[in-house]
C-alpha cells in the first residue's frame, strides 16, 4: 500500500483564529520507505517554511495528513 502525506504546520492567533501551511507537495510512502529519509524530507520541508512565512520564535503545531494513494491500477475500468 502507498499512502500519500503532507506535513501541515498550524498556528493559533490571539482572536482563536487558526491558519495552516502546508509545507510541501504530498510525498509518497511505503512500508519500505526510510523513516530517516522521511524526517530529512519533512524537518527540510518544515525550516523552509519557517523562513519564509517568519514563524520562528512563534508558537505551531505539525500536523501529518495521509492517505492511501491511487493508482490508476487500482481501478477496474476498461478502456474501449
Amino acid at each position: 500500500m502507498t499512502y500519500s502525506i503532507i506535513p501541515v504546520l498550524r498556528r493559533e492567533y490571539d482572536d482563536g483564529e487558526y491558519k495552516a501551511i502546508s509545507t510541501t507537495k504530498s510525498i509518497k510512502v511505503t512500508r519500505f520507505s526510510s523513516c530517516e529519509l522521511l524526517a530529512e524530507r519533512v524537518l527540510e520541508s518544515i525550516l523552509d517554511k519557517l523562513l519564509i512565512y517568519f514563524l520562528k520564535g512563534v508558537n505551531i503545531e505539525l500536523f501529518i495528513m495521509g492517505r492511501p494513494w491511487l493508482n490508476s491500477d487500482d481501478f477496474n475500468v476498461k478502456f474501449s
